[in-house]
């Protein structure tokens, strides 16, 4: 049997999203092992490493892949009013809810 001729294909590689990356960068900032960040994402090690090391190249790719540079777009706030009958309306149901419930 030659080489080449094995019935088995390569294994695939994983492909980790951004988000992912991102996850990986703030459990090293808030002080966990490389070793733990990468048991708890199911990589390697070196991989959280490699990670770690190209996090500027990885941030630079996230601002440029959402629109508005990865800034929080505002949203424009609603009537006030329509905000305060939501209010009343809810409570208005969670009051004839409990009544309900208290006198079957």
């Amino acid at each position: 049997m030659r080489r080449g001729d094995c019935s088995v294909g390569k294994k695939s590689r994983k492909f980790m999203t951004l988000a992912e990356n991102i996850v990986i960068f703030e459990e090293l900032r808030g002080g966990m092992s490389v070793a733990s960040v990468g048991h708890e994402n199911h990589v390697n090690e070196s991989t959280a490493r490699i990670i770690h090391s190209s996090e500027d190249k990885i941030h630079a790719s996230v601002k440029t892949s959402t629109p508005g540079g990865a800034k929080v777009s505002q949203v424009p706030r609603r009537n006030h009013l329509i905000e305060n009958i939501e209010r009343l309306m809810s409570v208005f149901a969670m009051r004839a809810y409990c009544i309900s419930f208290l006198n079957p």
